[in-house]
């Protein structure tokens, strides 16, 4: 009974997440056969693109993703699903995490689905499925929905560690390229913080909004977007 109640609660936090997922995976598709012609002759190139679409996933899906879920889970389970779904918006803020950093794997797959010594990312993926079944086994009947959620997030984040591991081997991609993503991350903090403080004041709507151009602003002012990023992203978008 209880694991049909976590699904009935989890299930549709994941269906309105994967939704969310077709921009990163449709960019994954583009950037296989770039990276497969160039990976064993031009690295650098190589890291370049990675680095600059996974800063494309974090502004335009993985933020958004995890403000929206953190900030409006509520209201936005009772406008998708109905009100009788109401628990499924506890689930929905601690899987906006999970997917959050699962569309940040995206880029890294077109490195990983490329490269020669492909058993390593499938000794990965391996590690991943068996933790999440573990995981499930133990969280599931203590916690119910919420712990299928957590379990999903401890899983996501061991196996983004995991790919990073990988792209550092592969492209001797070092700590110190993740420095430039800290303003990206301060600027997730921020519209958190400006969220939460508009959220009780206004509709949530509104408050949407707000977060939206706080968003924006916060980007802008911190300049944690290059120049040439924008151009890239554009074409992207293009």
């Amino acid at each position: 009974m209880e694991r049909n109640l976590a699904i009935g609660y989890y299930g549709p936090a994941h269906t309105i997440l994967m939704a969310a997922m077709l921009l990163p995976k449709s960019l994954n598709q583009v950037l296989v056969p770039v990276v497969s012609q160039k990976i064993y002759v031009d690295q650098a190139a190589v890291r370049e693109i990675v680095e600059k679409a996974t800063k494309f996933v974090i502004l335009t899906v993985s933020f958004p993703i995890i403000l929206l879920t953190t900030l409006f889970s509520v209201p936005l389970v009772a406008i998708l699903l109905g009100s009788q779904y109401g628990p499924t918006a506890q689930a929905l803020v601690i899987l906006g995490w999970a997917y959050g950093l699962y569309a940040l794997n995206n880029p890294s797959h077109s490195v990983l689905g490329s490269m020669k010594e492909m058993r390593h990312f499938l000794a990965v993926l391996a590690g991943s499925l068996l933790l999440n079944i573990t995981l499930n086994f133990f969280l599931i009947p203590r916690y119910g929905y919420i712990g299928a959620a957590m379990g999903t997030v401890i899983v996501v984040a061991l196996g983004f560690c995991g790919r990073f591991y990988l792209l550092h081997k592969i492209l001797e991609m070092r700590l110190s390229s993740a420095r430039p993503y800290g303003k990206l991350f301060l600027v997730l903090l921020l519209s958190l913080v400006a969220g939460f403080a508009v959220r009780p004041h206004l509709p949530w709507l509104a408050a949407a909004a707000v977060v939206a151009v706080a968003y924006v602003a916060f980007l802008r002012a911190l300049g944690a977007v290059e120049p040439d990023e924008w151009g890239f992203f554009a074409g992207l978008l293009g």
